[in-house]
């Protein structure tokens, strides 16, 4: 997979003391969260920045992505079940 279509890390971004509302991938819709614990999760949570819109503006790490496909060579034993 090449890093142009990987997911890509907004560097410090555990820093910005923000919570942010769960966003779909395949949508882009944000996810309904409640939580009874918050009294308004609705002004708890804040929508994702347009990262995208504005790469300039963020410090982002991506990188090519192997994919390896036989398990064993990072040691797993594997499904010995013959079906």
């Amino acid at each position: 997979m090449s890093k142009a279509s990987c997911l890509k890390y907004v560097g410090g971004s555990h820093k910005w003391g923000k919570w942010f509302i769960p966003r779909k991938f395949a949508s882009s819709n944000n996810y309904k969260y409640t939580d009874p614990n918050i009294e308004n999760t609705d002004k708890a949570f804040e929508d994702i920045p347009d990262i995208d819109a504005h790469p300039e503006k963020y410090q982002l790490s991506a990188w090519d992505l192997e994919v390896m496909t036989n398990l064993k060579q990072e040691g797993w034993l594997g499904n010995e079940n013959t079906y």
